[in-house]
């Protein structure tokens, strides 16, 4: 029976229950020794002696195997299988102890240690050794944005009568000025910004009036052949992709692939078959 008693506390086996445990028997030595004491006064001389004495031993062997219990428990940790009550969380404490030690023993990392990206592993956002997770930058390339440029005057071989003296001389044989001519160009540039830009490129002469700003550039020479060289009427022309706008070509924007052709034009632009747009 004491021995129940001593499993049943030692589940809480705190400072509580081991003074609750000491009291238990110390009451039960109390009070089978004052029992022993209160039988030995009643039968006085007149009865047997030696029952007060068997009862005062059996108290004291209770209290003795009672001690000699709670210390077993305290040392053991129940050696009779009543070892498997200890709390769980000293046996979780041990186990991760046990676990970090051999971990560092055999040169690992404990999981969580360090809270980053060990070398030589896959980052899980970008699937790529080392790499932070961000997203690399777009590759696309850029697309080139181009038009094509011509500068002819073949017109002035059907007109050499009007053309002033000496300038057969300048005359291209084939009356071309500028070969067909791929120039790159960024967004809102003008017909203008790329004949200037090519005629520069290809060392090719050139002369302008006006203001870009407003608008109001006029072409009056490409080549050394100027309005009214060939001609009071003479002069000249830009078309694109065929058509001949009716403003000035600082106010033409351009787009990707557009088809640039400048002629120079005898009869303000009828030798040209151009009809000029109203727009």
């Amino acid at each position: 029976m004491p021995r129940k008693i001593l499993f049943g506390l030692r589940a809480g086996r705190g400072s509580c229950a081991r003074l609750c445990l000491c009291l238990i028997f110390l009451l039960v030595f109390v009070a089978v020794t004052a029992g022993c004491s209160a039988g030995s006064a009643g039968q006085g001389d007149s009865g047997p002696q030696d029952e007060p004495a068997a009862k005062s031993a059996i108290a004291g062997a209770l209290f003795a195997v009672g001690l000699a219990g709670f210390d077993g428990i305290e040392g053991s940790g129940g050696s009779d299988g009543s070892g498997a009550d200890e709390p769980e969380d000293s046996d979780t404490v041990g186990a991760i102890g046990s676990a970090a030690a051999g971990g560092a023993g055999n040169g690992e990392t404990p999981a969580g240690a360090g809270g980053g990206i060990q070398p030589g592993t896959a980052d899980s956002a970008s699937g790529q050794p080392g790499q932070s997770g961000e997203p690399a930058p777009s590759q696309t390339a850029s697309v080139k944005t181009t038009c094509t440029v011509l500068v002819e005057c073949s017109t002035i071989l059907n007109n050499l009568d009007r053309l002033k003296p000496g300038y057969e001389q300048i005359l291209p044989k084939d009356a071309v000025i500028m070969g067909t001519k791929s120039v790159e160009f960024t967004e809102g540039e003008t017909v203008f910004d790329v004949l200037l830009r090519a005629a520069r490129d290809g060392g090719i002469p050139m002369s302008s009036a006006g203001s870009a700003a407003a608008g109001t550039i006029y072409i009056e020479g490409i080549g050394g052949f100027f309005e009214f060289d060939c001609g009071p009427l003479s002069g000249w022309r830009y078309s694109v992709n065929g058509s001949y706008p009716g403003y000035g070509c600082s106010k033409y924007a351009l787009k990707n692939g557009d088809r640039v052709e400048w002629h120079y034009t005898c009869d303000l632009g009828a030798d040209l078959g151009a009809a000029v747009d109203q727009r």
